[in-house]
């Protein structure tokens, strides 16, 4: 039993760990398939386009297929295969399921990968993807734009996106129930989360290798108490859920409900974390820059000044003040820095932190319990 808990508590810990996006659209797509299940034995899944294997973490006690068209090693149940030229028979899955795929189908292409999806789906099809607004492309053009200023290229998706065509969500909806299928819209990825977000994973990337840590704890804190206000309009994408039959299921459960001052003030919180952290974040790699060069600096004189032992006195006495002076530097750069690693402890060890981690370890512990019994 205390080996089920434990493979429980890593499960929960490796959906948390995941990228905000990543979470929460598969995620949704997961909690409809929990809602929608029938009873305690696998279901037959396919997810197309999920080459990642994300799916995996959500659905593990399932059967699942993973298709995609890049070449992927080490996901189980993967099969290499075009999303509009599926290699299945009708009706081979329980569900069939697409995370963001849908908008990089090239628009002559979609009516195909609809039809597609709906062939091998046994049940339904569960399709999520942002659709085309005003917002929505919006939101992509200053994403965009904010990736190329910090990355000074573009960003490969979103000009993918922007060269498709984001798909229309009434002419999608349209073509399930032409089947005579029932349809479910769920919103996910409320809008103004979704794009401070997604700047912060492009800032992010920049300082690889540097304040990681800190991002990555702000992405688990984000996807354990933020989540719950994600499934709310403006949203960023949607989730179709296209069933061949009723199911006495209540699919709008999952959305959010409308938010209270006290949720509100969540979004707040985690908002001015970020802009007091990865400031002092961004400030450190930057001192820890400036010491790695300064380090050098100092080997280098000091080995030149070992090689030439014969050198005039003047020049051994001026090359050892080159070096005080940039174990000065030195110094004073290891003082900024240790202010900015407290101003950042300060902020981890606050009793704000401290509560929520301590929230976080009893909903861990409860959920363990949970699970025991």
């Amino acid at each position: 039993m205390r080996e089920n808990v434990k493979t429980a508590a890593k499960v929960l810990d490796k959906k948390l760990n995941l990228p905000f996006d990543q979470h929460q659209r598969y995620r949704i797509v997961a909690d409809a398939i929990e809602r929608l299940r029938e009873d305690s034995g696998p279901l037959q899944i396919l997810d197309v386009g999920g080459a990642e294997g994300i799916i995996l973490t959500f659905l593990s006690e399932d059967r699942v297929t993973i298709l995609d068209q890049a070449d992927v090693e080490g996901v189980p149940g993967f099969v290499k295969g075009d999303a509009t030229a599926l290699p299945f028979e009708d009706e081979s899955f329980d569900y069939v399921a697409s995370v963001d795929v849908y908008e990089h189908i090239e628009p002559t292409s979609r009516k195909g990968y609809l039809s597609e999806l709906r062939r091998v789906a046994r049940r339904g099809v569960l399709l999520a993807a942002p659709f085309d607004s005003d917002v929505v492309r919006g939101a992509e053009r200053v994403a965009s734009e904010f990736h190329r200023s910090v990355h000074l290229r573009e960003n490969v998706w979103l000009k993918e996106h922007a060269e498709n065509g984001l798909p229309q969500l009434d002419g999608t909806r349209t073509f399930f129930e032409a089947y005579g299928d029932l349809v479910s819209v769920l919103p996910n990825g409320y809008l103004p989360h979704w794009l401070a977000m997604m700047c912060l994973t492009f800032y992010r990337s920049k300082f690889e290798g540097g304040p990681g840590g800190v991002f990555d704890r702000v992405n688990a804190f984000y996807n354990e108490y933020m989540y719950g206000l994600d499934n709310t309009e403006p949203c960023y994408r949607y989730l179709l859920v296209a069933l061949r039959e009723p199911v006495n299921v209540n699919l709008e459960a999952l959305m959010s409900s409308d938010p209270t001052p006290e949720r509100t003030s969540q979004s707040f919180a985690l908002f001015g974390m970020l802009s007091a952290t990865f400031r002092a974040s961004a400030q450190m790699a930057q001192k820890e820059g400036a010491l790695a060069r300064k380090e050098a600096q100092i080997n280098d004189l000091s080995r030149r000044l070992a090689e030439q032992v014969s050198t005039e006195h003047t020049y051994r006495v001026q090359t050892e003040r080159l070096i005080n002076r940039l174990r000065q530097d030195h110094r004073k750069l290891e003082r900024q820095r240790d202010d900015l690693q407290r101003q950042l402890a300060e902020v981890t060890g606050s009793r704000v932190w401290r509560l929520l981690t301590a929230v976080r370890k009893l909903r861990l512990s409860l959920g363990r319990t949970f699970r025991a019994g």
